[in-house]
């Protein structure tokens, strides 16, 4: 196990770990203040499962099985180290900033948006992450 975890420095573990608690302080935002977790899902999702899946549970399997391959593939990055340790870096780190649109949706509206106190913390770990990224693509580990 130690031989792992020396992939990963503590700031990248920290970042981690801050996205992971302001991830779920994101969905009590949510929960707390507009009564659901999914009520900003963007209208592309929406659309696109609509278009191309007539079976809702079908679209969720696909859309569930695609995030797990997709986490599954950050971890072996993660646990491979050197450059591949960039790729979870940059796919949370993009993931994080695209929480963005709580900000530009607060923007259009002017009032309280669910989600804006946490989705701001996110998109400043993303950016970090982002950094991280770049410099383990580099080989500044």
């Amino acid at each position: 196990m130690k031989k792992i975890v020396k992939h990963m420095s503590k700031d990248r573990a920290t970042l981690f770990l801050a996205a992971i608690v302001v991830g779920l302080a994101h969905i009590v935002e949510h929960w707390v203040f507009a009564h659901s977790a999914f009520t900003d899902v963007p209208d592309v999702l929406f659309t696109l499962f609509q278009k191309n899946f007539d079976d809702p549970n079908l679209a969720f399997l696909v859309f569930i099985s695609a995030i797990v391959f997709v986490w599954i593939f950050s971890l072996y990055g993660a646990f491979r180290g050197g450059r591949a340790a960039s790729i979870p870096l940059f796919l949370f780190g993009l993931f994080l900033i695209a929480q963005s649109y709580h900000l530009v949706r607060e923007w259009e509206g002017g009032l309280y948006h669910p989600g804006i106190v946490t989705g701001a913390i996110m998109v400043g770990i993303g950016i970090l992450l982002l950094r991280e990224g770049l410099r383990a693509l580099r080989g500044n580990q």
